[in-house]
């Protein structure tokens, strides 16, 4: 047993060794199976990386790396990897030192120009060697990004590209594309240029440049995002993908991109050979080639599954090992029996783990050795045809050159570089088109520079465009407008902001139509119906609360509604007019319904004053009507009595004879007695004070006259009853004496025939 852990250690250094076969300084991802080269291996150091990786497994394109040591994390990188390295320009955190170091790295050692940020609060800024700091020399960030070669110029493109257009919009070399913004204004957003998500404002931005945008259809558009984006990771296979998508679909945007996805998928064939011009004999080999690339991914994946079990074995192993130790004081034999059995059950394990990676590594051998056959295969091939394949390739480099410069005048940027850096990771070094990329990464600076800028401008605008304050839409254009064109003199980006700003304006102009339509409708209504043309036109005054013109609006709307309820007020004052003569009455009926029709406060004020003359006129010609029934009333008492009417109408005592017959005296008392009834209800409406005191002069006149007709008409009762009881009493006596003379003869003839 003695021997065991020595053979166990032995065996964690050879199976550490076969995790990649090819170099002891790679590392395997466990998470994105992808290797990453180190400095110097240790099987207690575990990476994870964030990007992707190359067709060989290798960790490629921008991403983070994190390495740790005995599960703890000791430093971080962000950087481009490329074929598994990480060289040039990157941000490093080394968490045990706690200290952080941006700038450039060869090997996983400072080296070049960086800035070391130390615990203590120390930095060092300067020129790097071998991790070990030279001199300190002052510099520009920007300078880092300059390339040296050919390869360092490839790089910077594809890192530039990454950097400066991951905010940019899909398809950022077109004109028109759309950015929504997402917090609202506030009512007063009109007077001042809000800030950007970034929280700069307009002012800040256009210390220097600027910008363009697109319009597409969706799905392609998306399609085209994706190609892109992947070809800015280097991402090819996935690149050659979405090409084929759109190549197949042919639903291109613009004609441009056509001929960038046909000229992407000639170059994305496999390199080295004429196989894009359809020479079937390197199917074969190029086949072999796939499938064993294929059969080694599998078998390290394998590989790397069995020797992640290895770490719990070992545990067991030495635990067991610490265990029979311990236990062996107590139990001796029968802890020792125990310890010994756990640890020859976990050997075994051991032993299979190592037979297995064995085998897998012979399989991956042997897919390598295939692969060599046949790349040598191919290499045989190419050299049979060489003198075509360079004719080809010379072709196929000045077809690309020759699009590479059309798209570069037509402003399309972003394409030139990425389809640059796919000729050159792809097909050949070229240091020409790295120019020609350096040159639109440039520009691409200038153009996410006028984008900034112009999305700065557009926000207070599509801001004040969603709260409907199209006037406040329109200034604060015109104000953006104009700083922009005081502050920037650099052509290119003003015509990527105008590109950008032009839709913005397009929709301002045409809301400010929109609404000024619905006003002059509005308007032209009120001519017609000026009460519910005043409450249309303050709903669209609230729902536009930046209209300059309200007021004067307002004040034509008044004018309409006050001509229109003149024309109202005549119209029916014209009929009152007519019926005050022969039925005051109704007139004041009809003012009443008048004055009840009209809600308006201020119009019930204006109709007030129009009817209060008809409403005099209407009472005096009430009061005339009472007075001329009360002439009635005295003409009556006239055709009874002449002195006894003027009696009554001078207050003087009334004469003592007065006529038997008082049918005109009751006639008269009747019309007295209405007109009286007559003039308590009327006290009880509204009047002028003036027809007020007429009529309870009349009132009391009238209960004068009726007491004393009441008089006269009790004593003419008295008297008639009198004259009946007179006449009466005579009548009787009368008879008496009638009946007595008849009784009287009788008695007499009686007498005389008695003898």
């Amino acid at each position: 047993m003695g021997f065991a852990p020595v053979r166990v250690g032995v065996v964690w250094i050879l199976t550490t060794l076969w995790i990649v076969p090819s170099h002891a300084e790679w590392i395997l991802d466990q998470q994105k199976e992808a290797r990453v080269w180190v400095q110097t291996a240790n099987p207690r150091r575990t990476v994870i990386w964030s990007g992707g990786h190359n067709t060989s497994g290798e960790a490629n394109a921008k991403g983070t790396l994190q390495i740790f040591f005995d599960a703890k994390l000791v430093a971080t990188y962000q950087g481009v990897m490329q074929n598994g390295r990480m060289d040039g320009l990157v941000t490093a955190s080394y968490h045990k030192t706690q200290q952080k170091y941006v700038g450039e790295i060869a090997g996983w050692e400072e080296n070049g120009l960086g800035t070391m940020w130390f615990s203590n609060g120390e930095m060092k800024k300067g020129l790097w060697r071998a991790g070990q700091f030279m001199e300190a020399i002052e510099f520009d960030a920007e300078v880092q990004k300059q390339p040296a070669q050919v390869g360092v110029a490839v790089s910077n493109v594809e890192t530039s590209i990454k950097n400066e257009v991951t905010s940019l919009p899909a398809s950022v070399e077109h004109a028109g594309s759309e950015k929504q913004a997402s917090s609202a204004a506030s009512p007063e957003a009109g007077n001042s240029i809000s800030k950007t998500a970034g929280g700069q404002s307009l002012e800040e931005l256009l210390g220097g440049e600027k910008t363009g945008l697109t319009d597409s259809k969706a799905e392609t558009r998306q399609i085209w995002e994706n190609l892109l984006n992947a070809l800015g990771e280097n991402k090819f296979p996935q690149a050659s993908e979405f090409a084929s998508q759109l190549d197949s679909t042919r639903d291109f945007v613009e004609p441009y991109q056509r001929t960038f996805t046909s000229i992407l998928l000639e170059m994305l064939a496999p390199r080295g050979h004429p196989a894009s011009s359809g020479d079937k004999r390197f199917s074969e080999p190029l086949l072999v080639i796939s499938k064993s690339k294929e059969e080694i991914e599998q078998c390290r994946l394998h590989i790397g599954t069995l020797n992640a079990k290895r770490p719990a074995i070992l545990k067991r192993i030495a635990n067991n090992q610490t265990g029979g130790r311990i236990g062996g004081i107590f139990v001796k034999e029968l802890a020792t029996e125990i310890a010994g059995s756990n640890i020859k059950n976990a050997e075994r394990e051991l032993d299979e783990i190592d037979k297995g990676v064995a085998g897998l590594q012979k399989n991956i051998a042997a897919a390598q050795e295939q692969i060599i056959e046949s790349e040598q295969a191919i290499i045989r091939l190419r050299n049979e045809s060489h003198a075509s394949v360079s004719d080809m390739a010379d072709k196929f480099r000045e077809k690309v050159f020759s699009f590479l410069v059309q798209m570069k005048e037509g402003g399309k940027f972003r394409a030139v570089g990425l389809l640059t850096n796919a000729y050159i990771r792809n097909v050949a070094e070229d240091e020409v088109m790295a120019k020609i990329a350096q040159e639109c990464v440039n520009n691409l600076k200038r153009q996410a520079k006028a984008l900034a800028i112009a999305e700065a401008a557009v926000k207070p605008v599509k801001e004040a465009l969603q709260k409907e304050i199209y006037w406040t839409a329109k200034s604060e254009l015109a104000r953006a407008s104009e700083m922009i064109k005081q502050r920037v003199s650099d052509q290119l980006q003003l015509d990527f902001i105008k590109a950008e700003i032009s839709p913005v304006m397009s929709d301002v102009e045409s809301k400010l139509k929109e609404a000024l339509k619905k006003r002059d409708i509005i308007l032209d209504f009120a001519e017609r119906d000026a009460r519910e043309g005043s409450r249309k036109l303050e709903e669209f005054c609230t729902l536009h609360p930046d209209y300059p013109d309200a007021e004067r609006d307002r004040l034509r709307v008044s004018d309409y509604r006050q001509q229109q309820l003149q024309g109202r007020l005549d119209r029916r004052l014209t009929a009152i007019e007519q019926v005050v003569s022969n039925d005051p009455g109704e007139a004041k009926i009809m003012i009443k319904r008048l004055v009840a029709d009209e809600t308006d406060p201020d119009e019930v004020s204006i109709v007030k004053a129009k009817v209060a003359a008809l409403e005099s006129r209407v009472w005096e010609r009430q009061v005339g009507l009472i007075q001329a029934r009360l002439n009635e009333a005295h003409s009556y008492l006239t055709r009874y009595n002449a002195a006894y009417a003027q009696s009554i109408v001078s207050g003087r005592e009334p004469p003592h004879s007065m006529p038997l017959r008082t049918d005109n005296l009751e006639h008269a008392r009747g019309i007295v007695s209405g007109v009286a009834g007559e003039i308590d209800l009327l006290l009880k409406e509204e009047m002028p004070n003036v027809i007020r005191a007429k009529l309870v002069g009349i009132v009391a006149n009238s209960n004068t006259t009726l007491t004393q007709m009441d008089i006269t008409l009790g004593a003419h009762t008295t008297l008639v009853r009198l004259i009946y009881v007179v006449g009466l009493g005579g009548l009787a006596v009368l008879i008496f004496g009638v009946i007595w003379r008849i009784r009287k003869s009788r008695s007499l003839k009686i007498g005389d025939s008695v003898p």
